[in-house]
């Protein structure tokens, strides 16, 4: 037995375990009430958001590439590649200017993990240009991806909504307060998404798609995303000279395994023919809580942990009958072309980002909203498998999210944060709760099941490996709706050098602690709706995880996934960042692929912390991941000449 299969019985053996603990636990034992202790001080800023925007500027660009037409037809709206584009204010730096070409020092490409759009790097990015002209006196762009599918994406009622906040006009009516501006962008939010209202523009939605819908989404796979990598670097900087000097290319999570991918690819399917090989083609290779590596065990022993059970289950032998048995299923909709992530749907990755946008223009008020959203039935038990604090509370719906009462920044940290979410992915360490009395879950993994260190590995990947934290249940709303208001207490104000540790008054309770503690979320809700992309993908393709299971066999070319020179990923320059809470452990990820020095591991760092590190607080704690990639980046440049 592997380790793959053993995380599997392990987490089997959790489920049934817990079953039996959580339901006695709710039955004989009433949780305690213990309340947060006071807030900390906050952190003093090196810089403001506002100084990196007067002085860093974003915008999306697009360059043609035709979509795959054998499975039907696209939106013409998808033959774009789409990235945003970070770069100085004062650049006037032109892909079709040589003159301009020595105007920056380095370009950075970088690729989003699963169900993420190019706003995963949008504070990141900006952070990394600024740092890199204010530290280093060096001009540099970041191009975020956007993969293909996220063409699909409604967001028609954005601008109308920044006239309501920005402007306080909107159809002839004025708004001056921030309730009567909430109130009018809920109302044309659930108008648009849920009653059929139509925008100004006329524009009406049409429902969040299904599978049947987007037959298409079966060819949109790891060929076209990858040519889609080579264009963007080709289009931005035509000289090869340049990229093989300058471009540097990574990703978060998938994104990093992406990169390796890249790195090894053929453009044109011909070995003999260099200058359209990946590694041929950029500087060096970055991974954001991932790896980039040669070594084609990466795909058995990290790959095989980060998708789907039922789609591991079809890839797992993956002989060349196998995959091509696989592809002619997803072309007929016998496997779904979008990928079938349990409980993360379209309409909860549309919901995400307009809590998102709510926390950020919003944050202290009262998160009404989520009331009055008609809850589907996946929607609702998503809501429930976040927010139960026992199995069985999780089985009867009750309680359930909406009779306790949060500001919108609070609800925003119980579905991202690590102390409040089960889903491993999409943690991020940026405070905890404040205002009521805050409990251990027992839901989805009991506390006596977390301390078994056999199963770490599988709840790392499935669950949560550390303690998770809930409203306890006398803080829910009475009939007259009355009840605590929980509000956020930022990364920042639960911890300092005095006194690291954020516990109940009493001193009896550990909710979190400075070192474990590194984003702002409010640097985390701007990045989830801001600009013309946003922070969730809805509609991901099945398709790219089959091809990237298949990468590493000889079959490969003859379906177009041209790795052909994997053993060449090994001779770039890389570094890689691994968080000590990520989503794959550093002694997991050692043991698939060794590290050679290469490899940094930042402690507290959790799954979505690599991209929102605060980088303007260096009195409480250096930014890890900006400077040194910065450095990693000059010093690489520098070992050329």
């Amino acid at each position: 037995m592997n380790k793959t299969d053993k995380s599997r019985l392990g987490f089997i053996v959790i489920c049934i375990i817990s079953i039996f603990i959580t339901a006695g636990c709710d039955m004989f034992n009433k949780p305690a009430s213990p309340v947060p202790e006071a807030l900390k001080e906050r952190a003093p800023l090196d810089f403001s958001q506002e100084d990196v925007d007067n002085l860093v500027m974003m915008s999306q660009e697009s360059v043609y590439l035709q979509a795959p037409r054998d499975n039907g037809e696209p939106p013409e709206v998808c033959d774009y590649v789409k990235f945003l584009r970070f770069k100085l204010r004062s650049s006037t730096y032109d892909p079709a200017d040589e003159s301009t070409y020595e105007e920056t020092d380095a370009f950075f490409l970088m690729v989003p993990g699963v169900i993420e759009g190019a706003n995963a790097f949008e504070y990141m990015a900006r952070n990394l240009v600024y740092m890199a002209k204010t530290n280093n006196n060096l001009n540099v762009e970041v191009w975020a991806m956007d993969r293909r599918a996220n063409c699909l994406e409604d967001t028609s009622p954005e601008p109308f909504l920044d006239q309501i906040f920005y402007d306080g006009q909107f159809e002839g009516k004025t708004y001056e307060t921030l309730q009567e501006k909430h109130d009018a962008c809920v109302d044309l939010l659930l108008g648009y998404y849920y009653y059929d209202h139509p925008l100004p523009d006329g524009n009406k939605f049409h429902g969040f798609l299904k599978n049947k819908e987007v037959p298409f989404l079966s060819d949109f796979g790891l060929k076209m995303n990858t040519e889609s990598m080579f264009k963007i670097i080709q289009e931005m900087v035509p000289d090869i000279a340049i990229r093989q000097k300058k471009v540097f290319v990574g990703g978060h999570s998938l994104g990093g395994i992406h990169t390796s991918v890249f790195a090894g690819w053929d453009l044109d399917g011909n070995p003999d023919t260099l200058d359209d090989a990946g590694y041929m083609n950029c500087a060096g290779i970055f991974a954001l809580d991932s790896i980039v590596t040669p070594t084609s065990e990466i795909f058995e022993n990290v790959m095989a942990d980060s998708v789907p059970l039922d789609i591991l289950a079809l890839t797992e032998d993956l002989t060349e009958t196998a995959y091509v048995g696989i592809v002619d299923m997803l072309r007929k909709e016998w496997i779904p072309p979008i990928l079938p992530a349990p409980f993360f749907d379209a309409e909860v990755m549309a919901i995400t980002e307009i809590l998102g946008k709510l926390a950020a223009w919003f944050p202290d008020m009262e998160a009404t909203a989520i009331k009055d959203i008609p809850m589907s039935t996946n929607l609702r038990a998503t809501t429930q498998l976040m927010h139960s604090r026992t199995l069985r509370q999780f089985l009867n719906y009750h309680p359930d999210i909406r009779h306790f009462r949060y500001t919108y920044e609070a609800l925003l940290g119980v579905f991202f944060d690590d102390n409040f979410s089960p889903v491993t992915i999409i943690q991020t360490s940026m405070g905890n709760l404040t205002g009521g009395p805050v409990v251990v879950k027992e839901f989805p993994i009991p506390e006596d099941i977390r301390a078994i260190e056999e199963y770490r590995f599988a709840l790392n990947m499935l669950g949560s490996a550390t303690p998770l934290f809930i409203p306890a249940d006398d803080a829910m709303v009475d009939e007259e709706g009355n009840g605590p208001l929980y509000s956020w207490a930022d990364f920042d104000e639960i911890g300092n050098a005095d006194d690291p540790l954020y516990e109940d008054t009493k001193g009896e309770v550990l909710y979190s602690k400075m070192e474990s503690e590194l984003s702002d979320i409010k640097d985390f809700a701007r990045a989830s709706h801001i600009g013309p992309s946003n922070l969730t993908e809805w509609y991901f393709p099945t398709r790219p995880v089959i091809d990237i299971m298949a990468a590493t066999f000889s079959y490969g070319p003859k379906y177009g996934i041209n790795f052909i020179h994997k053993d060449m990923v090994g001779i770039l320059p890389k570094i890689e960042f691994v968080g000590s809470e990520g989503a794959f452990p550093a002694d997991i990820i050692d043991w698939a692929a060794p590290n050679d020095d290469s490899r940094h591991v930042v402690t507290g760092m959790n799954h979505m912390d690599p991209m929102f590190m605060s980088a303007n607080t260096s009195l409480r704690r250096e930014n890890e991941i900006i400077q040194p990639l910065i450095d990693f980046a000059r010093e690489t440049i520098a070992d050329q000449d």
